[in-house]
Formats: C-alpha cells, structure tokens, sequence
C-alpha cells in the first residue's frame, strides 16, 4: 500500500555503515546535505565537542566515537567555564540554562542534570555519552541542534548545547501566534513562512535522523526550537539509536513519552520504530495547521491526546477536502495503524512534489528544488557520515 495515493513511487533511505539492513539508496535532497554541506562537526574525531570529567588530574575525557571508552584528551570543560545568564526551562530530569562562554563570549544553552544519586552517577554518564554520541552523528543536518562541549563534576552533569535559539520553543511560539488577535504588515508574513517552512524542514531532519539509525522519541512543539527564522530538533535524552540492532523495533516496557504527542503503539506499550516518529510529527503538524487555518479543524482534537481523539472523531477531526497539501501528508502521518504510515523521506517527497518553496527553508529547497521531480532515486553517496 502507498503512503500517499498521489505519490507514485517510494523513497528509499540508505541505511548507515554497521546497519544490517543493507545499502538503499538515498533521496536526492539527503544526498546533497552530505555531499554538498561540509559537516559542522568532524565526526571521525572530538571536534569541537569535549566530553570531560573536571574533578581530575591532567583530563579524562571520554571520547565520542562509536561506543568508545574513555579517553584522555587535552581540554578540560567544566562549570567555571560559563557563566550563568537565564534559566530558558526545565524537563523531567535536566534544566536547561542560557550560558556565557567565559572564554569565547558566546552564548551557549546549557542542558544540566544536578544532584545526581551517587550510585547513579555512572548510569548518568552513560546515558548522558550516548546523547551525546547521537547529536554528533546528526550534526551535519541544519535542522538539529549541534554539542559544543559537555561536562561532569561530581553530582552534576551538562552538555553545552549551540545556537540557542533566538525564537524560543515551538510550543511558545504557536501560543504566542494564537493569543495575538491583531498582526498587521510584514509580522504576519514572517511567522506565517516560518510555520510553513516547518512542515517541509521537520520532515527533513527526521528523514536524515532515521536514515542515520537514529529514532527520535519524543516529538513535540517544546522539543522543537526557532532560531532564525527556521525550525531545530532538540532534546534526544530519550532517543534510540539503533544502528547495532540493525532495525528501529522495540517492545516492552515504555521507559518515557509525553503521551499527547505519542503514538498509540507507544501508549499500548507495544511494537514501536521509526513509524511512531511520524506519528508524534504528524500531531506536531496538526498543531501547526490549526493556528494557520483555526476554522478548519474539529476543536475536540486539540482536547486531549491526539491518538485518543483521532480515534473516536468523525475523519479524525481532520478537514475533508481543504486544498491543503499539508493536510494529505497529516493524514496519512496520524493513520493509527503504523504500518500504513509513511516514511519521512516519503514526506518530503510529498512537498517535494509540490513544487512550492512555501514548505522549505532556502537551505532545503535549494537541494529539493533542483531535482527533477520524476527521478525518486540517486546513486548511493560514496562514504558513511557514521
């Protein structure tokens, strides 16, 4: 069965280096993101990111390169290194900070988790190594958030995360779009192009993630950032990567969600993988959609969790027939059944196929736009960026 009836043929994805799952080929636009855009973090080596442990002699450093061990390396990042301006917000384990960088000068967020149990101090490590792991694997992608530096003192653990994003969260930004009643000259035109540039730039960050191996996890507006003027993923404290396991399924025993945004494989406790990604998007795009067009959606959808619904609403809740293009890729998105679902690299052939630079940023419709439309595949990129 076809993802969207309109799309005639599917996207393949490349699976990275390691995977068992093979060598695809990859879409076109996700090519030219590796074989056009030199990476901004060098992935082969530490880079700018430094993973260092203060309270030592010299520096341990642990290095983040497949599942590395520790490593020494020569800088040592650690609290006094940057000076706390605002608190930006909290999550269930970590705050995250605006912070100055005593050195440089520049602005920093920092994501710190604080009074850390003792006996839990190595697990933390761990988890925090493996966060770290996979936003260096998903650096070369312009929609997601890049490590600058991280840092372990005793009980307290941060990553020094950059930009930080000028625009605030997504989730503030549509509230801050539904309570203004009045919008008046240019004001209206660029929040109106930053939300329709996101349906196309969120699906091309995922599209990349999962092409890296990567499921995200927890999709929501507070997990999406505005910086410039265009969209950046965040927060992958929850995220799998699943390159070693060679496929993105996993059962059992869900360890975090936000249950408004998550799949109903995921509420159930059941068969999760890449699909569940596109659904939590999908619900995310839902939102986006209701405050460009707030006349057209059943108002009981935006209630409660959206699976929940999506199940016992009249088509969904969704308009029928609305002459948005958007709305065929949500629908399709939000299907309860996983299976039936599309990909991400699927989406954005969908706006692709639109012809529109409405739905990208310049960055994105400059490698989208110059395709041609009837060619779905291209030659496998020479090299893994894994």
């Amino acid at each position: 069965m076809e993802a969207f009836n309109g799309v005639a043929e599917l996207v393949r994805t490349s699976s990275p280096a390691g995977s068992r799952g093979g060598s695809k080929r990859p879409p076109a636009f996700l090519a030219n993101i590796l074989a056009k855009r030199p990476p901004l973090v060098e992935l082969s080596s530490p880079g700018p990111t430094h993973i260092a442990t203060a309270n030592v002699t010299h520096s341990a450093a642990p290095k983040v390169a497949g599942n590395a061990a520790l490593e020494k390396q020569e800088t040592v990042q650690h609290d006094d290194d940057y000076e706390f301006i605002k608190m930006l917000g909290h999550g269930g384990s970590a705050s995250v900070e605006m912070v100055q960088g005593n050195y440089t000068g520049s602005l920093y967020a920092r994501k710190i988790y604080r009074n850390i149990y003792t006996r839990n101090v190595k697990a933390a490590e761990k988890r925090l190594l493996e966060e770290v792991q996979i936003m260096r694997r998903l650096a070369p992608h312009h929609h997601i958030i890049r490590v600058h530096a991280t840092y372990v003192v005793k009980r307290e653990l941060a990553i020094i995360l950059e930009p930080v994003a000028n625009g605030g969260d997504l989730a503030t930004f549509l509230t801050n779009y539904r309570d203004r009643e009045l919008w008046r000259g240019n004001d209206r035109a660029i929040e109106d192009d930053i939300l329709h540039q996101a349906f196309g730039c969120l699906a091309s960050g995922l599209a990349f993630m999962h092409r890296q191996s990567i499921r995200h996890k927890d999709i929501k507006p507070q997990n999406v950032l505005i910086h410039n003027q265009t969209v950046l993923y965040t927060d992958f404290g929850l995220s799998y990567d699943f390159v070693d396991a060679g496929q993105s399924t996993t059962t059992g025993l869900v360890q975090g969600l936000t249950m408004r945004y998550c799949a109903p494989e995921v509420a159930d406790h059941g068969r999760r993988n890449t699909k569940s990604d596109i659904f939590s998007l999908g619900c995310v795009f839902i939102e986006i959609h209701s405050v460009l067009y707030p006349d057209e959606l059943m108002e009981e959808l935006l209630d409660g969790p959206f699976f929940r619904q999506l199940r016992i609403l009249p088509n969904q809740g969704l308009p029928v027939d609305c002459g948005h293009p958007e709305m065929d890729a949500i629908r399709a998105m939000v299907r309860l059944d996983s299976t039936s679902r599309p990909t991400a690299a699927e989406v954005v052939d969908h706006f692709a196929d639109i012809i529109e630079a409405l739905y990208f940023c310049g960055q994105c419709w400059g490698w989208v736009g110059v395709e041609n439309k009837s060619e779905k595949l291209i030659s496998q990129v020479a090299g893994s960026t894994t």
